[in-house]
């Protein structure tokens, strides 16, 4: 063998790795190499701990740095740096303890050695000395020898050897296990050590003591499936213990808990693994927790300790003999001031015999389940009452009250005044209040808040979303529902706000103020949620639903459930919550959730609610009707295509009567609604491991989709969605429908969907095809670019397979008829009648006769006519010709006979009209339509629709009054406190060379000052800036408009390293910078002046333009800027002058002057700019608008509008912040810049064509022409 090959093979199984402390010490003990630099020997240092520490963790680098600080010590204890890696602290201890007993060993050892070898003949013991004949050693006799059950195994000491030799062997002891005889690479032991996954490490394990407390321990037998497993009973033990070999045979659940056992052996186990395990114990069935240790430890195959007593069991010893009983019962009870909480009596599933751990588990938190109200507060949260208009203050009379009602009032309130929740007051406010009927039966108290709330500043502390949280319930067996006793009175009034004083209430007996917030007040939802998911922290996310105050804890099990229920009440307990017994209900397999009832994975209507649809009468009223609708939508998602089904109700709420006329097919849509609701619909709650399929269809009328979950082999139901179809849409191709129909049960199941595989089952061909298609329309486009963010698989089914969401697609809506003739048609049908958009040109020669006959209205009318029963009145306006409907009416004082259109083609005639004549005004557009057609309402439809033609929006620029308000600056009577900067245009210089002039002025004294500039860029706007500080100072704010040079992020930057305030006005709003902006007018005037004079150039008379300014007074406040800065008349150089007698100026009389005069020409500008301005109407964050086109990007024949952008953000004085719909580039426009997007194309979702440089031209081609 070769020596490479040797050392390969060598290396390979006897090298190893360097340990971190063994790093450490190295670099500690370590020094520069010959030549190399302190800088060099840190960077290798540097190199080296980085690549060996990569993904080290805290508590390694701890140990091994105090291994590293031990070694240098105690040299001796290198061995073990050396050796193998230590990660932790539990294994460092063992170590150091283990070094330790092998060093006091060798000690005595030593000592022994020294005493024995006096001579190299036989030594001999002294007379003195004992010896231990167990384990060698000297000092003690065998029957008092500690470690003599350990040597056993050992063989005993020949008397032919030498005590050397009984030193020598007793002088190899285990480091890690302390026993003698080995060394630690020939240990049989395994010593289980912390896992990264099970726990963090910088976690400390849990120490429970097993000693053994009697001298003979109590043994037994227990039984699992035929099983026995012999036992012993240890009354001192905290936990139950099992050999590692047994637990491999125990049927359970395996946990990984580290826990620290001291009592078993010499020193402590470390033990990371238990076993939850159902056992046969004399006849009773436990449920017990044993942790898992080496077989070395036990002599029994499992160890019981006192933890079997929590189980609800007694335990009797005599001798040898061991007894388990029932515990007698034992009700336990909690008082709390008088209220008392009865644990024997709460609601459980639980089974009776694993029911006492539960009790034991409440009785633990008894302080915290009250009866009646609580007199406790929390600690997360308190409500403040901020008002709109704090000068407004409630003082209302109370209402009047029967004696019988005074008499409960005054009952009430003393309730409440022994439980602290209210006080006597003397405030200014003063509520009503009123008695409401509980369910019950009985009188609730209530405080009529309502002119209060609507002088409350809303608070936006979200609640959560009904259908999040009950989803959030699916996988669980058993749940535990908590309820709040007296919610919203364990929450305090902050007292520093004054808010106690506005919850002020008066009765006709007394006025009182509450010290706890009460219920109706505005935002107490929104405080109490927000206290409860404060006190809640990371549990409300994890596996604590909660709303307001509902709350329930799914589990899996029993065991999971208490020991979630545990946390929870030790949470919420801490934090000042109290409970009320009687409403909480434990470890149950069905439960009622905000308005749902929960079991084992499926969701129902609340049969309460249901009893509510079914007991009611018809409805008569428009308002009884809402209320049948507002119930039944409360469970539209057990109901497919629930708003088709529901769509002829909803049109009766367009009638403008009170009453409604209920006939025999409402009444069937009714009682087939209650029937699906009644037939205990179920759902399955979502499980995100199972696959999912999403169901889709569209029609005209309306689409629907269902969520399935596909369990095994069969399809489950999630939820079901249907929305009816808008006019626009309803005229959307049958391919662009079903498409819509995926987008919007996309968007409505994100929650399930997005970051998951799913599946879309459509009956559309076409829509599979089109995942790859090119050349699509920009609607689609859209569509497609927003599911491109889901990953999902389109399959095709059949029609005729997907019955269970075509319904209405195969069959429509039965029409609601009106037999009365009128001119007008009703709202409702207006509202739901199909608009057909289609190119007149390619219809037939007797289309307006056909799509008469088939509108009902119409075809009814034409019928009366054709066989004479129309009534005379009708007779006179209705006139048949060549089989078309035509219509009399008056224009221009002369009668004419006009063909009436159909609704479903108004807008197509209206278009084909506008279109015709060029997009003229609405005006013109009428009148054309008058010479040719008529419809009821025809003004008000023509008005509206040229108001929304987006090609008119766009092209045509703004006539009338513009919607603009002045807002001035306010202004700080301190020079140079805020300037204005702008830039001149290019002017001419030398040799055509572009030349600029940078103009600062004072908003104050109106001082200019110029500065020379061969560029416009960054740099020179801050060198001219500094130029200003360099005389004046830095000033506190800086306006500037939204040119290159001033939003640059390098002067922005400046700015604010300097806290200068750097506010940019609006894009285009040239009079928010109208300081400068005036001065620039003055400036080129002068300049051209100069430029006229043949001696002399622009450039050299900058300054003398300058000082020009400067020294002459200002039209507003009456004094030269020169003169309110520096309290001196200032004159030209050339100035001739008669007298040359310096004039005495008072600086702070001009400054007061001055200031006052600018505040009154302020108020006179705005209001001579405000009266010929039209009533400014606002936009809201999320609406559509377009921006006006810069009249320097554009030619004559260019849009004069642009977009569309989004509102974002709304600022002060009538601007925005708008975002382009493909990027987040944000811009500032001012309100008289924009113009609202119509609501019928306001854009769903991203449009890939448009880009932050279209035009309006682009705008209109592509983004609308599917319009």
């Amino acid at each position: 063998m070769k020596w490479v090959e040797f050392k390969e093979i060598f290396l390979s199984r006897f090298d190893m790795l360097e340990t971190c402390a063994e790093t450490i010490l190295k670099m500690l003990t370590g020094k520069p190499q010959e030549g190399e630099c302190l800088a060099t020997y840190a960077s290798r240092i540097f190199t080296i701990l980085m690549s060996r520490w990569g993904n080290l963790g805290k508590e390694e680098m701890v140990v091994s740095l105090i291994l590293a600080h031990m070694g240098q010590i105690e040299p001796r204890l290198q061995r073990s740096i050396f050796s193998e890696e230590v990660t932790s602290r539990c294994k460092m201890q063992r170590e150091l303890m283990a070094f330790s007993y092998r060093k006091r060993s060798y000690q005595e050892t030593t000592k022994t050695i020294a005493s024995t070898t006096q001579d190299n003949k036989r030594p001999r013991l002294s007379s003195v000395s004992t010896k231990c004949y167990a384990c060698g050693k000297i000092g003690h006799k065998s029957f008092e020898c500690f470690s003599r059950s350990h040597d056993k195994q050992q063989t005993t000491l020949t008397s032919g050897r030498s005590n050397t030799a009984v030193a020598t062997r007793a002088s190899l002891i285990c480091y890690k296990c302390g026993v003698e005889g080995h060394v630690a690479s020939r240990c049989s032991k395994t010593w289980p050590v912390a896992s990264s996954s099970a726990q963090p490490a910088d976690t400390p394990s849990v120490v429970k003591r097993v000693d053994v407390c009697g001298m003979k321990p109590v043994t037994g037998i227990i039984t699992q499936f035929g099983e026995q497993f012999s036992f012993c009973f240890d009354s001192g033990a905290d936990c139950s213990l099992i050999k590692e070999s047994v637990s491999r045979r125990l049927v359970g659940t395996l946990q990984h808990t580290i826990v620290t056992l001291t009592g078993v052996g010499k020193s402590s186990v470390l033990c990371d693994s238990q076993i939850l395990s159902s056992v046969a114990l004399s006849g009773h069935d436990v449920q017990i927790l044993f942790h898992i240790i080496p077989d070395d430890y036990l002599n029994n195959d499992i160890l019981i300790g006192r933890d079997l007593l929590a189980l609800g069991l007694s335990v009797h010893i005599s001798s040898d003999k061991l007894t388990i009983v029932e515990k007698p019962s034992l009700v336990n009870i909690c008082n709390v001031g008088n209220a008392v909480a009865d644990f024997q009596n709460v609601d459980t599933d639980m089974p009776d015999d694993l029911k006492p751990r539960l009790i034991e588990l409440l009785s633990c938190f008894k302080e915290s389940f009250v009866e009646g109200t609580p007199t406790s507060r929390v600690k997360t949260g308190e409500l403040e009452i901020n008002l709109i208009d704090p000068n407004k203050i409630v003082q209302r009379r109370p209402y009047h009250l029967s004696p019988e009602e005074r008499m409960i009032v005054r009952n009430k309130c003393s309730e409440l005044l022994s439980a602290g929740v209210i006080r006597s007051s003397k405030s200014p406010f003063s509520s009503p209040i009123l008695l409401v009927k509980k369910r019950d039966g009985t009188d609730r108290m209530c405080v009529d808040y309502r002119e209060l709330n609507s002088n409350t500043v809303p608070d936006r502390y979200p609640l959560p979303l009904i259908g999040d949280q009950v989803q959030r319930l699916s996988g669980a067996r058993f749940y535990t529902c908590l309820d709040m006793a007296s919610g919203f009175y364990q929450v305090p009034i902050n007292v520093e706000s004054n808010s106690i004083e506005k919850t002020a209430f008066i009765t006709p007996d007394a006025h009182y103020e509450f010290t706890a917030m009460p219920f109706g007040l505005r935002n107490a939802p929104s405080v109490y949620q927000r206290a409860i998911n404060t006190a809640l922290g990371d549990l409300a996310h994890s596996y604590v639903i909660v709303y307001m105050d509902d709350l329930v804890i799914p589990a899996n099990n029993v065991e999971q459930g208490l020991e979630r229920l545990r946390v929870v009440l030790k949470t919420l307990s801490d934090a000042g919550f109290s409970f009320n017994i009687k409403k909480c209900a434990f470890l149950k397999k069905k439960v009622q959730f905000l308005g749902y009832e929960i079991s084992e994975g499926e969701i129902r209507p609340n049969p309460r609610k249901i009893i509510a649809l079914t007991s009611s009468p018809p409805p008569q009223t428009i308002t009884q009707l809402r209320q049948f609708l507002g119930l039944a939508s409360y469970f539209r998602q057990f109901v497919n295509n629930f708003s088709l089904k529901m769509a002829p109700l909803y049109r009766l709420l367009a009638n403008n009567n009170s009453k409604i006329t209920w006939t025999t097919e409402y009444e069937t849509i009714r009682q087939d609604i209650i029937s699906l609701l009644t037939s205990s619909p179920v759902l399955m709650l979502f499980d995100p491991e199972l696959p999912i399929e999403l169901h889709t269809d569209a029609s005209s009328e309306g689409y629907g989709a269902i969520l399935f979950q596909r369990a095994g082999t069969k399809l489950h139901p999630v939820e079901y969605y249907s929305k009816r179809t808008t006019h626009t849409e309803s005229r959307y191709h049958s391919y662009e429908l079903e498409t819509l129909a995926v987008v919007n049960s996309v968007k409505h199941f994100r929650h399930y969907l997005y970051g998951r595989t799913f599946t879309v089952v459509t009956d559309c061909n076409s829509l599979k095809a089109s995942r790859t298609k090119v050349d699509l329309t920009p609607r689609v486009h859209r569509w497609w670019a927003f599911l491109q963010a889901f990953d999902f698989d389109i399959q095709y089914r059949e029609g005729r397979r997907m019955a269970h969401v075509d319904f209405f697609s195969r069959n429509h809506l039965p029409q609601v008829n009106n037999t009365a003739v009128s001119d007008t048609p009703s709202l409702g049908r207006e509202n739901y009648v199909v608009e057909k958009r289609i190119n007149l040109a390619e219809l037939s020669s007797n289309w307006l006769q056909a799509e008469q006959r088939r509108d009902p209205e119409y075809n009814e009318i034409i019928t009366k006519l054709e066989s004479d029963d129309l009534d005379v009145e009708s007779c006179r306006i209705y006139e048949l010709r060549s089989n078309v409907l035509y219509r009399r009416i008056q224009r221009n004082n002369r009668n004419i006979w006009l063909p009436i259109v159909p609704r479903a083609f108004r807008w197509s005639i209206i278009n084909h009209i506008h279109e015709s004549i060029l997009h003229l005004g609405w005006d013109k557009t009428l009148e054309k339509a008058y010479q040719h057609y008529w419809f009821p309402n025809m003004s008000k439809y023509v008005r509206k629709f040229v108001e929304n033609c987006i090609t008119c929006r766009v092209a045509k620029s703004r006539s009338g009054k513009q919607q603009i308000e002045l807002h001035p600056i306010p202004k700080a009577n301190i020079p140079w406190h805020t300037i204005h900067i702008d830039a001149t245009g290019k002017l001419s210089g030398k040799n055509d060379q572009k030349e600029y002039v940078f103009v600062l002025v004072d908003a104050f004294t109106k001082y200019v000052l110029l500065r020379h500039s061969t560029r416009i860029n960054t740099d020179s706007v801050i060198s001219a800036l500094k130029a200003s500080i360099s005389l004046f100072g830095t000033p506190v704010r800086v306006i500037a408009d939204q040119g290159r040079c001033f939003a640059n992020k390098d002067f922005k930057d400046f700015c604010a390293s300097h806290n200068i305030h750097l506010h940019l006005i609006a894009t285009g709003s040239c009079r928010a910078n109208g300081q400068v902006e005036r001065i620039m007018s003055t400036l080129k005037n002068m300049l051209t002046v100069i430029e006229t004079s043949p001696n002399r150039s622009w450039q050299d008379a900058l300054d003398d333009v300058q000082l020009s300014i400067n020294s002459t007074i200002h039209r507003v406040t009456k004094a030269s800027p020169l003169e309110l800065l520096i309290g001196r008349v200032a004159r030209p150089l050339n100035l001739l002058t008669v007298d040359d007698h310096e004039v005495e100026v008072d600086v702070e009389e001009i400054r007061d002057q001055a200031n006052r005069l600018l505040k009154n020409n302020a108020c006179l500008d705005k209001a001579r700019f405000d009266q010929s301005r039209a009533k400014l109407s606002s936009f809201s964050v999320g609406d559509y608008v377009l921006t006006e086109n810069h009249e320097r990007n554009q030619t004559k024949l260019d849009s004069k509008y642009k977009g569309p952008y989004e509102v974002i953000e709304v600022l002060d004085g009538d601007r925005y912040h708008l975002k382009s719909l493909n990027c987040n580039r944000v811009y500032k426009y001012a309100r008289d810049r924009l113009r609202p997007l119509p609501q019928s194309y306001v854009p769903t979702e991203l449009d890939p064509c448009l880009s932050d440089d279209n035009d309006g031209k682009i705008f209109v081609q592509n983004f609308f022409c599917s319009k």
